[in-house]
């Protein structure tokens, strides 16, 4: 911070355009204890970087690539769906199913990591997450009267079940994978 703009309620502030700038960096230790959380910054960047490039790996293969490959198709198939029918903020559909797959590959990471109780907890809310999601896909089968540009009377949409079997059927990987491989993640 130059010292013209310095507040002049700093006891250590210089008058405006003499001496050295000087503001609550310049303050004895503090400068030690920006080092230190810098450092401990960096470390833990690197240490979840480590994380991840030992997991990466693992996301392609066996159950683990099941489960996020289910859930992708389920994605892939739901887009198709909402943008090709009358659907109220169909970005919507899309995006709950990328972040709901950003979790599943964060509780997969975090089980390669070691990390039991993340692990578990997020194994715990991906479910809800996924039951929550069916029960609104569910819900948008029969037909309806939707608000996209102007009032618009849909029919039944049993093409639907598609997406909300292969999130289902996601589901049911993830607690397959949850319940063999507890004891030994690799």
């Amino acid at each position: 911070m130059s010292d013209d703009r310095a507040p002049k309620d700093w006891p250590d502030a210089p008058a405006a355009g003499g001496g050295e700038a000087r503001g609550p960096d310049a303050r004895p230790g503090r400068s030690d204890t920006l080092h230190e959380a810098e450092r401990a910054i960096e470390e833990r960047v690197l240490r979840d970087a480590r994380s991840i490039r030992v997991a990466l790996p693992e996301l392609g293969h066996g159950l683990i690539a099941a489960v996020l490959g289910a859930h992708a198709a389920a994605t892939v198939a739901l887009c198709f769906i909402v943008f090709a029918e009358p659907f109220p903020y169909p970005v919507m559909y899309p995006l709950m199913g990328l972040i709901a797959w950003l979790f599943l590959a964060i509780r997969f990471t975090a089980w390669v990591a070691g990390r039991r109780v993340s692990a578990a907890a997020l194994l715990v809310f991906n479910l809800l997450l996924t039951t929550f999601w069916v029960f609104v896909l569910g819900d948008q089968v029969p037909a309806r009267v939707v608000a996209a540009d102007g009032l618009v009377a849909r029919p039944d949409l049993p093409i639907l079940w598609v997406p909300i079997a292969l999130y289902a059927l996601s589901a049911a990987l993830l607690v397959t994978h949850a319940t063999t491989r507890w004891r030994r993640p690799r």
